[in-house]
């Protein structure tokens, strides 16, 4: 009796198995994602749910050309990557500069030539007179 249940089983599985590409293409083929209402009082039942798939196929057809256009885009889009070289030798600096000859920055945040070589800075400062505030007064 134990093996009739396993037969049984595996017939039903193999059924369902058969059935299920049948079921699927149905499905596909009567899928419809906008409401009869959607196209009007005015259209007959029958040419609203042909209009209904033919939009549902439209609109899944665009909906994968976009998805295949943003997939293709961002596989072709350069990307930048950047790196940061602390105080580099003049080897490697003339290494990266024919390397990446367009892209290559220098932040320079020190000066070569130290300020105090070329500028003189110096503040003269000017005594400030009080002033009697009593006489600008005017009564």
């Amino acid at each position: 009796m134990h093996t009739l249940e396993r037969i049984s089983r595996t017939v039903r599985f193999r059924v369902v198995c058969q059935g299920v590409p049948g079921i699927m293409r149905t499905k596909i083929i009567e899928m419809n994602l906008f409401q009869l209402y959607s196209f009007g009082k005015n259209v007959d039942q029958v040419t609203r749910i042909r209009l209904g798939r033919f939009t549902t196929r439209l609109y899944i057809c665009l909906y994968a050309i976009g998805l295949i256009i943003l997939a293709l885009y961002t596989s072709i889009e350069q990307r930048t990557l950047t790196t940061k070289v602390f105080n580099p030798s003049l080897s490697v600096v003339q290494q990266l500069q024919t390397k990446y000859i367009d892209t290559i920055e220098c932040p320079c945040t020190r000066a070569s030539i130290p300020i105090d070589e070329f500028v003189h800075i110096q503040p003269h400062f000017h005594q400030v007179s009080q002033i009697d505030y009593r006489f600008m007064i005017k009564i």
